[in-house]
């Protein structure tokens, strides 16, 4: 009788195809109570004919069973072991799309995971190309042996696969389904490890029939190389499967690409099939240099940088992919071809800039719709990854740019630049700074060399701005090691003087906003260690100029960079405020920001430092720690003359006394022995100290980007704390002339320090006797 009941149900499946649903939830019905005792068992009477409804309406029936797999382990156990009968037929060989799609989900429900059945999309039409792996934390530990199982069969199938690519007879997409589902199961490199075997299967299933053929729209092609992709990204052995394999090596260049950029068919296409093709070739060129400089010289890489890259709104992914494989090999082959591109167009620019008038320059820029992407891909050669020279030509290139497109330039780069170094600063604590071969290292010269040699040059894993200065990277303080100091200016100082002008042409031509004023702070504070003097030396401009909006000052002092600025001063590098620049800034923006640094940890910091002073007092050599010591106490000085600062302990005066005593006595051992030898004693070389000095200079910027200067009556020194040093211009202002003094050689500035030591503590007292 169950017998009988079952082949009427199958009977009625097979006539009434269209309307099977019905029956369908009847045999569930059967299947669920027929489990009681005394009962037939329907679920063996049922599976027995499933095959042959399936042949009737096949995607109802595999859908059915998808259903039942999970649910019934006798289902499951039974479509587990016919995988060799039917997978092949329903997945690959039927003429029907939707068919392959169930067919696809009946076999991912047999995975015992409900996170890995409910990841997986049953795809319709050509969409199925675009399929993603799954999540390797979906997948239980009993799941993997039946995934592994499934995954095998599938793998077989790549070789018999080649009967269902002819054109004619099946079309461009018979195998979408079968890739889609291979993509999906490789979950981890376990699975990828396991495609090892049957590579040369997926290559002779790819070229020619896929590679070659001039079809626009090749959806099996598509689906192959999103699959191919996926199995070699983070998996170097099937990558050396294509490099042994000269056969591959030789031909997998070769692919019919369209661009018509007008057929939107065709250019929804290339957006998901090229990033996954040249994401393929730039995972083989990252691992093999010969490899790289072959694919360079291929004709279809050349055509691919003339008809790819100059649409980017049509394929941004692909163009990205071709940039970093531009970007990454320029270290190993075409270094030397990108600088002489750089060197034309520096060349074009500056010619645009002097010899046409200015709004016609700009018209001319403005006209070309990728010159704000082109900044964006020089500004990512700014990185240690790159050689000085790229980096000076892209610095020089950018800036031409921001002198002929001042407003648009600040709006391009100012977000991009504040960004990259937010990222940066924000997540330095967990994450170290990539820094690249040509970073500055004691005892090698590297950074200064255009080629680093070695078996491979690392690179970065995508194109980046990466000018942030790594603090916790420097292997020495400032003034250890003088070459390392150089080595350090010589790599990241023409990046600060190009924001200095940034911010200054910003300031001229009204255009500065609150996240150039950031990125500002943001050098600063990364300038620190350095001793870099462009940024306290703008805002001491900007605060002296009267046309500048003062907004942009409260802007400045309402930064959260700026008090970490201040903050590393003080507590981190007090030898810095020995440079007048440094020390004239802080004397007049110290006080607005005075509360926020000085902060119980800062106070106790502040008397741990005036402790250390009063117990070496008595035995300190004033002659040989003066440089030192003049930087603690100009600390000292802005803190206690701030008017919030703590309260400067009774003891200090009395260490303050006897240190000046000891440097009057000192001073004049100097001066009988200078009045007895013409040649300079205990001085210490150094610049943009104080002392006696020509009438500053004021730093401006003119239209076409040339610096130039205007004397200034000659001042004299602010009292740090008052409110004539926050309303008034600094007075005896210790700053030579330009910012480029500081990379002057030290000899070109002699200070005796033991002087300009006993002046600072002078101060220090009158300061701590008006508090009294």
């Amino acid at each position: 009788m169950a017998s009988h009941i079952v082949g009427m149900i199958f009977q009625a499946i097979t006539k009434h195809t269209e309307v099977c649903q019905p029956f369908f939830k009847l045999l569930t019905l059967l299947m669920e109570g027929g489990s009681g005792t005394g009962l037939p068992c329907f679920t063996q009477l049922v599976l027995q004919r499933v095959w042959e409804a399936a042949e009737a309406c096949p995607q109802s029936a595999l859908g059915w069973l998808a259903v039942q797999a999970p649910r019934n382990k006798l289902v499951h156990a039974w479509v587990l072991q016919s995988l060799d009968t039917w997978v092949e037929h329903f997945l690959i060989s039927h003429a029907n799309q939707r068919v392959r799609a169930a067919a696809a989900l009946l076999l991912v429900s047999l995975v015992p995971s409900v996170n890995f059945r409910q990841g997986f999309r049953a795809f319709r039409g050509t969409s199925v190309g675009l399929s993603r792996p799954g999540d390797p934390s979906s997948i239980v530990a009993e799941a993997t042996p039946i995934l592994h199982r499934i995954y095998s069969v599938l793998l077989r199938l790549l070789k018999p696969a080649r009967l269902y690519i002819d054109i004619q007879a099946h079309g461009t997409s018979k195998l979408t389904a079968y890739f889609a589902l291979l993509t999906y199961c490789a979950i981890s490199k376990v699975e990828k490890l396991m495609f090892g075997p049957y590579f040369v299967d997926l290559w002779q299933l790819f070229h020619p029939k896929l590679a070659e053929p001039s079809i626009p729209v090749h959806h099996n092609k598509q689906a192959v190389l999103l699959f191919w992709h996926h199995v070699c990204t983070d998996c170097p052995e099937n990558v050396q499967l294509i490099l042994q394999n000269p056969h591959v090596t030789k031909n997998i260049a070769f692919n019919y690409i369209l661009a018509d950029h007008n057929d939107q068919d065709v250019v929804q296409f290339n957006r998901a099939m090229l990033p996954a093709y040249y994401g393929l070739l730039r995972t083989v060129c990252e691992q093999s240099r010969g490899f790289c400089r072959h694919l360079a010289a291929h004709q279809n890489i050349h055509w691919a940088f003339k008809n790819i890259t100059p649409y980017p709104t049509q394929y941004s992914t692909a163009l990205h992919t071709l940039h970093v494989m531009h970007h990454e090999a320029t270290a190993c082959h075409v270094g030397g071809d990108l600088q002489e591109l750089l060197a034309i167009m520096l060349d074009m620019a500056r010619c645009l800039r002097t010899s046409r008038d200015g709004h016609d320059a700009r018209n001319i820029l403005l006209s070309c719709k990728e010159w704000a992407d082109a900044l964006r891909k020089l500004a990512t050669l700014l990185n240690t990854y790159n050689p000085p020279e790229m980096r000076t030509l892209c610095i020089e290139l950018l800036k031409e740019f921001l002198l002929l497109l001042p407003a648009e330039v600040v709006q391009v780069l100012a977000p991009l630049l504040s960004h990259c170094h937010a990222a940066l600063q924000d997540g330095h604590r967990a994450i170290p700074v990539p820094v690249g071969p040509y970073f500055p290292r004691r005892g090698s010269n590297h950074h200064k060399s255009s080629m680093v040699t070695g078996p491979h040059i690392p690179g970065p894993r995508r194109p980046m701005v990466q000018m942030a200065v790594p603090h916790s990277q420097l292997e020495a303080a400032k003034g250890v090691d003088e070459e390392y100091d150089e080595a350090l200016m010589e790599v990241y100082s023409p990046y600060h003087q190009f924001v200095d002008v940034m911010c200054r042409l910003a300031v001229n031509n009204e255009c500065m906003s609150e996240t150039l004023v950031g990125l500002s702070a943001m050098l600063g504070f990364e300038g620190v260690p350095l001793h870099m003097t462009f940024f306290p030396k703008l805002w001491l401009d900007i605060f002296h100029a009267q046309h500048v909006d003062r907004k942009y000052i409260s802007v400045l002092t309402n930064s959260n960079y700026f008090v970490d600025y201040v903050e590393a001063v003080l507590l981190d590098e007090r030898t810095s405020l020995n440079n007048g620049i440094v020390y004239n800034f802080l004397c007049i923006y110290f006080p607005k920001v005075a509360s926020h640094v000085l902060n119980e940890q800062t106070c106790n910091l502040i008397d741990s430092l005036v402790s250390s002073l009063t117990d070496i007092a008595e035995v300190v050599s004033v002659r040989a720690t003066a440089y030192k010591l003049n930087g603690d106490l100009r600390a000292l000085s802005l803190v206690y003359g701030s008017g919030v600062g703590p309260s400067p302990p009774t003891s200090l005066a009395n260490t303050l006394a006897i240190l000046l005593n000891k440097a009057r006595a000192c001073q004049r051992q100097i001066e009988d022995v200078a009045s007895t030898s013409s040649a300079p004693s205990n001085t210490e070389e150094t610049s943009n100290v104080e002392g006696d000095e020509p009438p500053t200079k004021k730093r401006i910027m003119d239209s076409q980007g040339n610096t130039k200067e205007e004397h200034l009556p000659k001042p004299s020194s602010p009292t740090p704390g008052s409110s004539k040093s926050l309303e008034e211009p600094a007075q005896k202002t210790s700053e030579t002339a330009d910012n480029s003094a500081q990379h002057q050689p030290r000899s070109a500035f002699c200070v005796n320090w033991v002087e300009v030591l006993e002046k600072t503590i002078i101060g220090l007292l009158a300061i701590l006797g008006k508090k009294g």
